[in-house]
């Protein structure tokens, strides 16, 4: 995350907290499925209209828990980069996150299991229809799908379900986490083919987004699409990766792109070719802070070349690093410093 300018993002970010200290309610066993202790969200729809269903609690629906499991991670980087002394709130905001209540879950009649829509129930969306339980994977996140297989499935098996490939103004939210969850081998072009085929239905060439029924125009909706297009060709969510360039890019299409942003306060460029060769990669570390960082970029040179060579273009020093067991590769970046990388290093002696 990236907060340009601390005056005001910072003010904005605050206020979201301390709504969130004072509207989350610490009860627990109230709630089918939330242990004692445990954090709720109350008078909370699942969708625009809370049910009028007797036997459902209008607490906790996915949407919202996913949401709380981004924010607060984001709440402790941001205060920490500004260099905001506030140890107790962090403190709290540590807790609040370690002990939200679970995300609803539903058994399907196959067995598999999917994220519901809101706790104690097993209302769901249907297939094609708005996914409000997909919001994990975009425009939330939590950083333990990157090591809890368990979490991960539960999602990947969500999306597989959902399809909502054409659902009007709502359309942008699925193919999005789906692009960073799927395997690209097996998904990667269908992906592709189903997006280009719900932009050749649903956008115009102005790019607003035709919704509903009566074919009314949103352009929120319309521009949301933009983040389709971020997770195809780098993404920074996952930690434990770290940067993926052109993650999601299938076979055979060439794709380049300048100044993206990634976890880290970096600025990413990179190119890749029809052929998959992937060249022109660049980083800027772009840290508000003014501090220097760690960066993990998955190499896409790797397994074939098991090295990058990374070349300092602020002070002119190169230097060459061995990926590890995954293909990975590590370096510390300095504020306001800029640099190259290429796999010339893998022909070289480490």
């Amino acid at each position: 995350m990236c907060i340009r300018d601390s005056s005001t993002g910072w003010a904005w970010l605050d206020e979201v907290a301390g709504f969130w200290e004072d509207y989350l309610v610490k009860f627990g066993r109230n709630f089918s499925g939330s242990p004692i202790g445990s954090y709720s969200s109350v008078n909370d729809c699942f969708n625009e209209i809370c049910s009028s269903d007797p036997d459902i609690v209008n607490a906790n629906p996915h949407i919202t828990l996913s949401l709380l499991r981004f924010l607060f991670p984001v709440f402790i980087d941001a205060a920490t980069a500004l260099n905001n002394t506030l140890p107790a709130r962090i403190a709290l905001w540590e807790h609040l996150h370690s002990n939200l209540a679970p995300l609803p879950l539903v058994v399907l009649s196959d067995n598999r299991t999917i994220f519901g829509g809101v706790q104690g129930s097993t209302n769901h969306p249907e297939t094609g229809s708005n996914p409000l339980n997909t919001y994990l994977g975009w425009p939330g996140w939590d950083d333990s799908l990157g090591t809890d297989d368990g979490l991960r499935k539960v999602l990947a098996d969500t999306l597989d379900y959902m399809q909502s490939w054409s659902c009007g103004n709502c359309w942008p939210q699925y193919p999005a986490a789906r692009v960073r969850v799927q395997d690209r081998a097996r998904d990667a072009n269908t992906t592709w083919n189903a997006v280009q085929a719900a932009l050749t239905k649903s956008i115009g060439t102005n790019l607003i987004v035709a919704d509903g029924p009566d074919n009314w125009t949103t352009a929120m909706e319309g521009a949301a699409g933009i983040g389709i297009v971020n997770e195809l060709l780098i993404q920074s969510h996952d930690l434990h990766a770290g940067i993926a360039v052109f993650p999601q890019v299938p076979s055979g299409q060439p794709a380049a792109f300048e100044r993206l942003r990634a976890r880290g306060g970096l600025l990413v460029s990179a190119s890749m070719s029809s052929s998959g060769e992937v060249s022109n990669v660049h980083l800027a570390n772009d840290r508000k802070d003014g501090g220097s960082g760690n960066v993990t970029l998955l190499s896409p040179w790797w397994p074939e070349r098991p090295a990058v060579r990374i070349a300092d273009e602020t002070t002119g020093d190169a230097w060459v690093v061995a990926a590890d067991n995954d293909g990975r590769v590590s370096f510390v970046s300095h504020p306001g410093e800029r640099y190259a990388l290429d796999a010339s290093g893998g022909s070289m002696t480490l």
